[in-house]
Parts: C-alpha cells; sequence; structure tokens
C-alpha cells in the first residue's frame, strides 16, 4: 500500500537535482560533499525551475490547511505572502490563476530591486504550563515550581497595588459598581485562562460542553472605560509580558497561529472594529472541538455593543459589560496608571500557580474519573483562590470582590439587556405584562413591527411598540405571526 501511495506520489512530484541538496563546503579541506542547510534561493526551487522551463502552473485555490503546521511555519509563510501579493496573476477562461514562467521572472526582478523588508522577530514569547509535572517555563526555561515558595512580601505588594487600581474605578461617571464588579470576574477568569484548553480537552474527551471552559473574553461598553488599558496591567501581572495586536492587524488566522505560539501567554486584541468584530470573531470563537493541550486565552476589547456578536459566539466568551468612564477633565488630575504598569509584579500570579496547578490535576482527573458526569466550576475554584489570596494580603477585603461560578458569568450576558428591560417597564408599564407562576413575559411595542423584531434580535429600542414574548427564559421567534393574531399592521 505505501508503495503504490509513493508511486502515485513520485509520478506528480517535480525532480530535485542533486545539486540543489548537496554541495561543496567552501571551509571543508578535504573538498567532501555537504548537505546544503542553508535556504534555498527562490530562483532553484524546483517548482520555480520547471515554471521557467515552460511549465505553466495553474492555482486551483481553495485547498484547506492541513494539519500539524508549528507557528514558525505559518510566519514564514505569512510573509511569504506579503511578499508574492503584489505579483499580478493572469487568469485563464475558467478564472483560476495561472503560474507561468514570465510570472516568475517578473517576481524575481521585483523581488530583486525592493530593499531589505521589515520582518517581525521570529521569537515570540512563550510560557508552557505543564499541569502533570507542576512546572512553568517560560521561553524554555523554568520560570515556577509548583512546590516553589514564593516571597509574601512581593505577593502583598502585587495584591495590594491590584486592589488599589480596581477600586479607583469607584471615581469613574456612570455604574462604577458595576465596571469594578466587571473587572474583577474578568482577572479571575484571566488568570484561570491559560488552563483553559488543558480542561477543554478533557471535556470534548468526556463529552462535557467545552463552554464551560471558554478561552475567549471581550470587553465593551463606553469610550474612556480603562478596557485597553486594564488588560495590558492584569496581563503584565501575570508572565511580566504583554503581547498585543491592533484591530487593523486582526484576522481570524493571525489570531489562531499566534496563540499557539504565545501558550499560556494572553493574546489581547485592542479596540476591534465592527466589521472586523462581525467578519473574523466567528471564524476564531468555533473551536469547541479543538484538542490541544495548550494555547492562549483571546481577550477582545471595543467601544461597540457586544449585541453586534450573535448569540452562539457570546455563550463562548466571557463578556464584560464597562457602563462607566472617566471624562478627560478627571483623566488630567488623576495619576496615569500606566506606572502601575511598568511596577506591578507576577508574584500574586506565581503565588496563585502554585495553588491553582494541584486544583486544575485535580479537576481534569475527576473529569476522566467521573466520565462526564462530574463537572468541575473552573470559575469557582479560580475566584476562592483569589479571595483567600486578597484575604491575607489586603484589609478590609473589598466589597466588589466575591465569590464567582460559571453561573455568573453567564448572568452577565444579560446585563445590558436586563438594565434596558427595567426601564421599560419602569416607563411604560402598561407594555408589560408578567406571568410569574407560567414564567412568561408579553412586551408590547403598539403597531411598529420593526422596532419589536430589532428588540428581538437584542438591539435596544428607545421606545416600546409592537409586541414580543419571553417563556421560559427563550424568546419566540413568530413576532410577526403574533402580531398579525394581535390585529396590528405590518408596517414597513
Amino acid at each position: 500500500m505505501f508503495e503504490d501511495y509513493y508511486q502515485r506520489d513520485y509520478k506528480q512530484s517535480v525532480p530535485v537535482e542533486d545539486e540543489i541538496l548537496i554541495g561543496v563546503s567552501p571551509t571543508a579541506k578535504t573538498g567532501q560533499a555537504d548537505i546544503r542547510t542553508d535556504p534555498i534561493p527562490y530562483e532553484d526551487v524546483p517548482i520555480v525551475r520547471a515554471i521557467r522551463a515552460g511549465l505553466a502552473h495553474v492555482e486551483q485555490g481553495g485547498m484547506p490547511m492541513p494539519d500539524g503546521f508549528s507557528a514558525t511555519a505559518l510566519r514564514m509563510a505569512q510573509r511569504l505572502r506579503q511578499e508574492l501579493e503584489t505579483v499580478p496573476l493572469p487568469m485563464n477562461r475558467k478564472g483560476m490563476a495561472l503560474v507561468t514562467p514570465r510570472t516568475v521572472s517578473t517576481f524575481l526582478q521585483a523581488r530583486n530591486n525592493l530593499p531589505a523588508p521589515d520582518r517581525p522577530a521570529d521569537d515570540i514569547p512563550h510560557a508552557t504550563l505543564s499541569v502533570r509535572t507542576g512546572e512553568v517555563h517560560l521561553n524554555d526555561r523554568l520560570w515556577l515550581s509548583e512546590k516553589e515558595t514564593i516571597p509574601a512580601e512581593q505577593v502583598a505588594r502585587d495584591a495590594r497595588m491590584l486592589v488599589a487600581y480596581i477600586s479607583s474605578f469607584a471615581a469613574f461617571y456612570g455604574n462604577s459598581q458595576s465596571a469594578m464588579t466587571s473587572y474583577w470576574a474578568f482577572l479571575v477568569w484571566l488568570y484561570m485562562a491559560p488552563f483553559a484548553a488543558f480542561l477543554r480537552q478533557g471535556a470534548v474527551i468526556n463529552h462535557i460542553d467545552p463552554w464551560l471552559y471558554p478561552p475567549y473574553a471581550v470587553l465593551y461598553g463606553r469610550s474612556s472605560g480603562g478596557k485597553t488599558l486594564f488588560t495590558r496591567i492584569i496581563a503584565q501581572s501575570m508572565f511580566g509580558i504583554v503581547k498585543s495586536i491592533r484591530s487593523s492587524d486582526f484576522t481570524a488566522q493571525r489570531a489562531l497561529s499566534l496563540r499557539f505560539g504565545l501558550e499560556a501567554i494572553p493574546l489581547l486584541i485592542d479596540d476591534v472594529t465592527p466589521d472586523r468584530m462581525g467578519k473574523y470573531v466567528p471564524d476564531m470563537v468555533r473551536t469547541d472541538h479543538d484538542m490541544a493541550e495548550r494555547y492562549a486565552p483571546i481577550v477582545l476589547t471595543t467601544n461597540k455593543d457586544v449585541t453586534s456578536i450573535s448569540a452562539d459566539l457570546t455563550k463562548r466568551m466571557v463578556t464584560c459589560h464597562i457602563d462607566a468612564s472617566l471624562p478627560d477633565s478627571r483623566a488630567l488630575q488623576t495619576e496615569s496608571p500606566r506606572r502601575l504598569q511598568k511596577e506591578i509584579g507576577t508574584a500574586l500570579y506565581r503565588q496563585y500557580l502554585t495553588l491553582m496547578l494541584p486544583q486544575i490535576r485535580a479537576m481534569r482527573i475527576e473529569m476522566d474519573q467521573g466520565a462526564g458526569k462530574t463537572i468541575p466550576n473552573a470559575f469557582a475554584i479560580s475566584s476562592r483562590i483569589l479571595l483567600s489570596l486578597l484575604e491575607q494580603h489586603v484589609s478590609p477585603r473589598p466589597d466588589w470582590a466575591c465569590p464567582l461560578s460559571y453561573r455568573t458569568y453567564q448572568a452577565m450576558r444579560a446585563i445590558q439587556f436586563q438594565r434596558i428591560l427595567v426601564e421599560m417597564i419602569g416607563s411604560h408599564p402598561e407594555s408589560i405584562i408578567l406571568s410569574r407562576d407560567k414564567r412568561f413575559m408579553r412586551v408590547r411595542f403598539g403597531d411598529d413591527i420593526r422596532q419589536a423584531v430589532a428588540f428581538e434580535m437584542g438591539w435596544l429600542p428607545s421606545s416600546p411598540h409592537g409586541i414580543a414574548m419571553c417563556q421560559n427564559g427563550r424568546w419566540k421567534k413568530r413576532l410577526r405571526e403574533r402580531t398579525a393574531d394581535e390585529g396590528y399592521s405590518d408596517r414597513r
């Protein structure tokens, strides 16, 4: 069978001349032939030689990327693509791209005339969390051991700095208490998030919903709410490294390749625009059955409303709504927290890891032995560990620091919707009909069917018009039919 496959591929392959792979080393005294170790020039690549000799290659396109590519190979391919995409390719009658000898000559000539490209460094920082050995390696060097003792004074210093920072949001205008609660929930998730891949792997194997361990988060809400800087400070407090990309550079493929290279170091994507949120986030987030044991958590920040993301995506992500902001006049009077990003250490997180590593190991054993019947709550354990550390080193414990669970994060997705609904009940109580015993709610929107449909889709109408129905927590999809039954007109 192997011989059959070999002969099939051999007939379709391009011959590789011996001199491409073997050459005489200029430093060898004996003049013996050595295997080439330096990169092959473009002109000597076998397929280029074949094309320049008269062959025409038809690019089929749409080929899926094979599994097993390393992050380094993906980065090299991305740089090569950037060099090649400026070369126009002729098309055949079927619309397929043709690579002809003239195309290759044009590319080689254009590339030789270009200045040296400004290429990013290949040494992407990475942190490896080994749950089984209880060790953490940072850039291939041992950074932490589960049995290591972290100086208490360093842990106390970092804990006090983070508590003071989150508490400073009380001075923001708007719902500052909700902002502090959301930032605390984000901190609890991000500290646990490097273990999400390991837990999701166990969840998929044991037929547990992987959504219980989300590797993605989105912070959204008012501008000047401190979202971008907060994510950078929390990421800095973990491994002392902040890795971020701009919204203009964000694509799903790039984010997914970077997360495998970073491993445990969070990837921050700042100020994601609505078009990129709708174009790339779905492909990035819908990875429920990824069996990799290690990859980085990804954090997105945006000033736009999170309802621009569909419900099947938000349930796969941690969503934190920041309904508070600091006006420019107050910002000038307040000491910039950017100094905190320089001064914050990693002692608190290292202490957290020494306590969390055995817990994660026990959770995975519990998953495997329970065969899917036992579902560990990673959020509850993470918040419990962080609360114990704060109680040891910060007095008194702030009100916003409270125990959390997976249900807490479920409820956070509906905070903004609940707030708008409460406002509607307060301003137009006659339009709301509640039946608590039947768990039934009816919202009337007069005869404005478009506002009713917008409300059902998650948009926020300015005033109630039309009709919508919610029963047992699920909004019915028959808005137009129900409106017709009630005698309202369907205005377009």
